[in-house]
């Protein structure tokens, strides 16, 4: 909130603080954790507005970031092929492929 009132922050070397701090509040939680991630644009002139939730148990969240690279790690190792050389990641995997490891992490994931 400060930062975005332009209040220039060293967040660098508060992160160790904020990160102790945060710990004080961790009686108040539970192990789930969760997202929502909301598209809102036009479409024929029509606004459009699109949701996805998802929600990881037993502190399972983190582990979230890394499926990509699980999913391409397994089809690199079935030997699929991949595109070579440095370029965007955007389209080499679909939300269907996220699926089994959502599943096998017991994560729910909905589209609304």
């Amino acid at each position: 909130w400060l930062r975005r009132c332009g209040l220039p922050l060293p967040m660098e070397a508060m992160a160790g603080v904020f990160a102790r701090a945060g710990r004080w509040f961790d009686r108040f939680g539970t192990d789930l954790g969760g997202m929502r991630v909301t598209l809102r644009g036009l479409r024929g002139g029509v606004t459009h507005t699109a949701h996805w939730d998802l929600t990881a148990p037993m502190l399972h969240g983190p582990e979230i970031p890394t499926f990509a690279a699980v999913l391409l790690a397994r089809r690199f190792a079935r030997g699929e092929p991949l595109p070579t050389g440095a370029h965007a990641c955007v389209g080499l995997l679909t939300l269907a492929e996220f699926e089994s490891e959502f599943v096998r992490w017991q994560i729910e994931s909905a589209a609304s």
